[in-house]
């Protein structure tokens, strides 16, 4: 992939050029691993260069990471927006959103599948207990009064049954959190080879199929 994609240079001189002080002629180099990942590279600089706060030599990194050369922040999806793309660099590009939106379809249904049983298996658990208390109850003192084993029971049960839909409740709670972050990336991840606006909840054969951008416009094929 990197050697068919174009490399792109960042520095006061090159394709993205950013004109401060602490920021080198030729900075850094950037290209593309795949249609969410990025390659970059330090260039031997004055100031270094460094993503997420740790100054780096070379690291894959996404749009959404903070990268600073020098002492200047670089918004790289803005960037990388203005940047003329050719057709080849785009439909390469589009071709890999297909296993964007495959892997965020699994992931979200995955995530809810797991998440219901690991949920019920909870609930399970302290509903169980009760049952196996008196069981070993009996074992133990096989003359105990019936009707404190009934009671116990009782006791024993109802605090299984409580316990057991508030540890289920606690986990099913967490589904929307996950869920969330889950489409948070998708909308980094899931965007347009050119403009880089979010391509809706549009499966990806249906993007194929019309062909191109409804922002921009630029054909995917």
């Amino acid at each position: 992939m990197d050697a068919e994609m174009k490399i792109y240079i960042i520095g006061r001189q090159g394709d993205i050029q950013i004109q401060n002080e602490s920021v080198s002629l030729k900075h850094a180099k950037l290209s593309y691993v795949t249609a969410t990942d990025l390659l970059i590279e330090d260039l031997d600089s004055t100031n270094g260069t460094c993503v997420n706060g740790k100054r780096i030599k070379r690291k894959r990194i996404k749009l959404t990471d903070e990268v600073v050369l020098g002492e200047y922040a670089v918004d790289l999806k803005a960037e990388i927006s203005r940047l003329p793309k050719t057709d080849e660099d785009v439909k390469t590009r589009f071709k890999e959103l297909e296993e964007v939106y495959k892997d965020y379809s699994e992931s979200k249904v995955k995530l809810q599948s797991k998440t219901a049983v690991k949920s019920a298996f909870k609930r399970m658990i302290p509903m169980a207990l009760p049952g196996l208390l008196i069981s070993l109850i009996c074992l133990l003192i096989p003359a105990a009064n019936i009707t404190v084993i009934q009671v116990l029971s009782g006791i024993l049960t109802s605090a299984g049954l409580a316990m057991g839909a508030a540890w289920g409740a606690v986990e099913q709670g967490k589904i929307p959190e996950r869920i969330n972050e889950l489409e948070e990336q998708f909308k980094l991840d899931y965007v347009c080879p050119d403009c880089q606006s979010f391509l809706g909840n549009t499966p990806w054969k249906g993007l194929d199929n019309r062909g191109h951008c409804s922002y921009c416009k630029r054909k995917f094929k």
